[in-house]
């Protein structure tokens, strides 16, 4: 299943996803891959993960010197295990070896939606039940500034309906527009950048 694509600085694309494997006839999970392609479609390298745990990846961000890709994972992918679903970072470099590995979150589900490059650097959207960032529980979407390694530095809920789940997002100068599908139908929402 492929979750996310984006194209490279230097040429041809990223291609992030994952493949349901039955472990034992009751459980299945998600292996995921990111896939290098050259501009003419020719694979140039496969990095695969989640034999660790399941995990499934939902965003890229490409860099000159590689892509980052961050989703979700229900046990110990990068880290000790959280609770619930967490958040995943990695970092690929142009030849598809891993240089970074972050894995965070609340004691419930947490999850990530989309990366974004703006001023004051990279940026996770994502939403959370467990509290991070000190919200209350219950999903609320956040958005939280991430350092070299993949952990956070900075994060906040937005101004939302309860169980609102973002979409998606972009980046334009010093703001970020932000989709969100609530109870009582879509908002898109203008958040400030960037996160002290």
């Amino acid at each position: 299943v492929l979750t996310h694509a984006v194209r490279a600085p230097d040429g041809g694309f990223y291609l992030a996803g994952f493949q349901m494997t039955n472990e034992d006839c009751i459980r299945v999970a998600e292996r995921g891959f990111v896939l290098r392609l050259d501009l003419e479609g020719a694979l140039a390298w496969v990095w695969r993960f989640g034999f660790e745990a399941s995990s499934r990846p939902t965003a890229l961000l490409a860099e000159a010197g590689g892509v980052w890709v961050a989703g979700n994972t229900d046990g110990a992918l990068f880290g000790a295990a959280s609770g619930g679903d967490d958040v995943f970072l990695l970092f690929l470099d142009r030849s598809g070896r891993a240089r970074r590995r972050a894995q965070w979150g609340s004691p419930r589900t947490d999850l990530a939606t989309r990366l974004l490059r703006a001023p004051g650097g990279r940026y996770l959207l994502g939403e959370s039940a467990g509290g991070l960032f000190r919200a209350p529980l219950g999903f609320h979407p956040f958005l939280a500034r991430i350092g070299e390694e993949g952990n956070p530095l900075a994060g906040r809920y937005l101004k939302a309906p309860p169980e609102s789940h973002p979409v998606d997002a972009r980046a334009v100068r010093e703001f970020a527009w932000v989709l969100l599908n609530t109870p009582e139908g879509f908002q898109v929402l203008k958040e400030a950048l960037p996160l002290e």
